[in-house]
């Protein structure tokens, strides 16, 4: 890694011109890192920004690194390890009758956010023929440069379109999310209102699939939204994760 630190936009500068490599790779919605392309370019080094949000995203980008690298049979494994285990799975689900869900987060301040279709977590509900509720939210404070397609949630804001499920989005930092939610919500009349709620039909989502992007494991992030989605199909999945 070429930076100060663990920060995905910390790049050093200084350690690219003393190493002077062939290629760079940057990310959209990796801190600042796309603001170094045109930097890096006139240093006269290569650079890829990669947007790699959704399935497709990852595998174009796996093709497009396996042959700069000559090994295109990458790119095969790719489509017969992770594409096509995923094609099995979206075949299964029902065509009508599919669960409305809400895909939210909470930090330790209260502040919500609903993510929309746009993210890579959300986009799997959506290909799994979800209804995402927070796909009818707006907000005029969202940034769309920020590469992250969520807004501020409120929840009367969903009331009358209430879902049937609510995934908890969340980092490593806070493994109880479930826990977290049921006492900082206590009190709220609106939350209680939800039929999830009452229902206790809300599931922790494990961060290595939902909060950073699942990679190579696309295929099990499908299939532990699958069993939280269609339960009949797939089979039950805790509530919780390991």
């Amino acid at each position: 890694m070429i930076a100060e630190s663990t920060k995905p936009d910390s790049i050093s500068l200084e350690k690219l011109v003393v190493l002077k490599p062939d290629l760079v790779v940057l990310g959209i919605g990796m801190g600042k890192q796309v603001a170094f392309a045109d930097t890096i370019d006139n240093l006269d080094i290569q650079t890829i920004v990669i947007d790699n949000e959704t399935l497709a995203d990852y595998l174009k980008w796996v093709k497009v690194i396996a042959n700069i690298n000559g090994k295109p049979e990458l790119y095969d494994d790719a489509l017969a390890n992770v594409l096509a285990p995923i094609q099995e799975i979206l075949l299964k689900v029902p065509a009508q009758n599919n669960p409305k869900a809400l895909m939210m987060q909470v930090n330790k301040k209260g502040t919500l956010v609903a993510y929309r279709s746009g993210t890579t977590a959300a986009g799997l509900m959506k290909d799994l023929k979800a209804i995402n509720v927070g796909d009818v939210l707006s907000d005029e404070a969202y940034d769309k440069t920020k590469g992250v397609d969520k807004v501020t949630l409120s929840f009367e804001a969903v009331l009358q379109d209430q879902p049937d499920l609510i995934l908890l989005k969340h980092s490593s930092k806070n493994k109880d999310a479930r826990g977290f939610v049921a006492k900082q919500f206590a009190d709220n009349a609106v939350w209680n209102a939800y039929e999830a709620v009452k229902n206790d039909a809300i599931y922790d989502l494990p961060p290595n699939f939902y909060h950073y992007k699942p990679m190579k494991n696309y295929k099990e992030a499908y299939e532990y939204m699958a069993k939280i989605l269609y339960p009949e199909i797939f089979g039950e999945q805790s509530k919780t994760y390991e």
